[in-house]
């Protein structure tokens, strides 16, 4: 497959014009998480942020990106595939270059007429001693295989025949003519005529052979397939609640392959092959979230859906692989607050040492015409265990996005070199940004308020400002609101709200909701 530097720096002009972020070279590790979520978004594969830094160069690596990833960047770009891109973008290759400077360069232009004519270099036309040479001279042959041009462009490849060494070639005392007319016999040290004939056979079976292949290769390219030629679709067993079943149906009868893929998130270990020939195939899915499905048919997305996976209202559970121990929701509301006690937890058979394990508390459904770019989030909130391996208490509130999500980090004061912030399609980290205004005392509730217009967001705590968010904020719907908590934890009140539309949640026991901000003048 084409994957020269010249096409590979073409490509990233193209990102640079698709995307509209100017120099790549100037790209931030922030950059890449959002160009990564962006091919998410158009091709239902995922690129990690860091396979996109080793592609433009921002990490050492050695080897070329695999087909996969070639192919999925030709198609976020609007190409088939890379070999669809590589055809329409054909840059200016080092052996053009070669040859170019083989013909046009200065030294060739000083050449003599025997050197300029090396390609079509034969013994005879560099020695007119009969009889005819017998072999190609080797040098000659490797010089324009090799290099392309002779080692000495001022001087004919030598020989190897004694024969052919010099015009002035006198037989050999052994060759004495005799007395007939006939022509002398040829020296007895000399081979038999019919060793040329393999080597220039082979000389023009290489090529053939190469012409041969790329018949044969083109010959078993299959035509992309067309997303009209297919159908993909969904339905879930119930309408909310968790876990639940998901049937897929397709018709993938028309794929040149006998099996297609079915990818039942952004997640690509959840992918399975199921035979063309087939035309249901069902999933359980244990978490609720905002999917996206899609069905692959030769390497590439023909259909994809979204795919909601509701709970009804609030659901308490206990993250775990594969399966989370649910709770009912009755069991963690009660004395006006969510929340999950040391008690219920053990009653589970849930372990709280060495490894303390993360309670959700998570509300995944509609919550109206709410978006990312204008809306304020808040809610008051503690982590209700710090012992042993748990002192970081490490608490993350996220609000589920049909397109990204935010997530806003709590700890420990001591901790916060651990945690991170996301914010659509804004990232930063503890490793190499102060977040030191996320760190708090969970003694007393937390008092945690975002804000976002106008393309920032603020952020926060206890009334006082502890993050800006400067820039990469896309417009989302928000479709879910979590709490995770290392150990267990609880929540006070939740508030949701554009100005116009709210949803709020005080379990009983909440203070009047905050007041929403102003609409800025032109937004609706």
């Amino acid at each position: 497959m084409h994957t020269d530097d010249n096409l590979i720096r073409q490509v990233k002009k193209l990102f640079e014009e698709k995307t509209g972020w100017g120099d790549c070279e100037a790209w931030t590790n922030q950059d890449f998480l959002q160009l990564s979520e962006l091919i998410r978004e158009e091709t239902g594969i995922t690129i990690s942020h860091v396979t996109l830094k080793r592609i433009w160069g921002k990490v050492k690596y050695d080897s070329l990106p695999n087909t996969h990833t070639l192919n999925t960047l030709a198609q976020f770009l609007g190409y088939d595939n890379w070999r669809d891109l590589a055809a329409k973008n054909h840059p200016v290759t080092n052996s053009s270059a070669t040859h170019s400077s083989a013909t046009d360069s200065p030294e060739a232009g000083n050449e003599s007429p025997a050197v300029a004519a090396v390609p079509p270099i034969s013994p005879s036309a560099i020695t007119p001693v009969p009889p005819p040479p017998i072999e190609t001279p080797i040098s000659a042959t490797e010089s324009r295989t090799r290099a392309h041009i002779p080692e000495n462009p001022h001087q004919a490849p030598p020989t190897d025949s004694p024969t052919t060494d010099s015009p002035a070639a006198e037989p050999s005392a052994t060759t004495e003519p005799s007395a007939t007319t006939e022509p002398p016999a040829p020296a007895a040290t000399s081979p038999a005529p019919a060793n040329p004939t393999p080597r220039k056979t082979w000389l023009f079976a290489i090529p053939l052979i190469g012409i041969l292949l790329v018949l044969l290769f083109l010959h078993g390219q299959q035509p992309a397939p067309q997303p009209g030629d297919y159908k993909f679709s969904s339905k879930k067993v119930v309408s909310s609640g968790l876990p639940n079943s998901v049937v897929f149906d397709f018709d993938a009868s028309r794929s040149p392959d006998d099996s297609v893929i079915i990818q039942q998130s952004w997640d690509t270990t959840r992918r399975v092959k199921v035979s063309k020939h087939e035309h249901q195939y069902t999933s359980v899915y244990y978490y609720p979230e905002y999917y996206h499905a899609s069905l692959q048919v030769h390497g590439k997305i023909v259909k994809t859906h979204s795919l909601l996976i509701k709970t009804d209202g609030w659901l308490p559970m206990v993250d775990q692989s594969p399966v989370p121990v649910y709770f009912k929701k009755e069991e963690a509301i009660h004395d006006g607050r969510l929340s999950l006690s040391l008690q219920q937890i053990r009653e589970k058979n849930i372990p709280l040492q060495p490894s303390p394990p993360n309670v959700l508390f998570a509300n995944v459904g509609d919550f109206g015409e709410i978006y990312t770019d204008h809306f304020v989030f808040e809610t008051s909130l503690r982590n209700d265990y710090a012992e042993g391996s748990a002192a970081c208490q490490l608490t993350r509130v996220y609000l589920l996005c049909e397109s990204g999500a935010i997530w806003v980090p709590l700890c420990a004061k001591g901790c916060i070199s651990n945690i991170d912030l996301y914010f659509t399609y804004f990232y930063t980290s503890g490793k190499n940004e102060d977040l030191s205004a996320f760190g708090v005392d969970f003694t007393n509730d937390v008092k945690l308020r975002i804000e976002s217009d106008s393309g920032q967001a603020k952020i926060l705590i206890d009334n006082r400002l502890a993050y800006t968010v400067p820039r990469h904020i896309i417009r989302s719907k928000i479709v879910g609101i979590d709490f995770s908590f290392q150990g267990t934890g609880s929540v006070d009140y939740v508030y949701l709200s554009n100005g116009k539309t709210s949803y709020r949640d005080d379990f009983n026991g909440a203070p009047e909701p905050p007041a929403s901000f102003s609409t800025p003048p032109g937004k609706q």
